[in-house]
């Protein structure tokens, strides 16, 4: 079933557009959000452990593709004067991710590449704060590598980690 939907809910814009399902198929995905706290209603009928203060703004593109078993998926986001409860705070937080689809229902983790970069300033927390953040993660599901950086008054701490799934 193909889909072309766009709607307007509480100030954001949500767009679905394509198929998912099948192997060939793929969804594009769309959200446009420039007052989360708009959504809060929405989200808490969904989860009702939403944070009761919840802000910023957030645009997020994307597809979903292959298979359910072994989608993949494709993600651009970036949020700006972000608040999760009172505690955590993030000036800008920006994501690229992307994981490759299974080929067919039986493919493994060591075929489907993986990379994730994920940016992040003005953080705040109840640990302190950091003025940046990065992290960069690349490989296959299975076996990847990954490096994280921060960064704050008087301090910058860097660092590198590999992991992997299995199947």
């Amino acid at each position: 079933v193909d889909l072309d939907v766009s709607a307007r809910v509480a100030g954001a814009t949500v767009a679905l557009k394509g198929g998912w399902g099948a192997v060939s198929d793929r969804l594009q995905f769309t959200l446009d959000a420039p007052r989360i706290d708009d959504l809060r209603p929405l989200l808490l009928r969904v989860a009702p452990d939403w944070p009761e203060a919840l802000a910023g703004a957030i645009k997020l593109n994307g597809t979903l593709s292959g298979a359910p078993r072994n989608h993949g998926l494709v993600l651009d986001a970036r949020g700006q004067a972000l608040q999760w409860g009172k505690a955590f705070r993030a000036a800008t937080l920006d994501v690229k991710a992307s994981v490759a689809p299974g080929a067919t229902d039986a493919a493994t983790l060591d075929q489907r590449s993986l990379q994730v970069v994920v940016g992040a300033t003005g953080l705040k927390g109840p640990q302190g704060e950091l003025k940046s953040a990065q992290l960069n993660v690349t490989g296959t599901l299975a076996r990847h590598d990954g490096a994280a950086t921060a960064a704050g008054d008087g301090f910058a701490l860097a660092t590198r980690f590999a992991g992997g799934l299995e199947d």
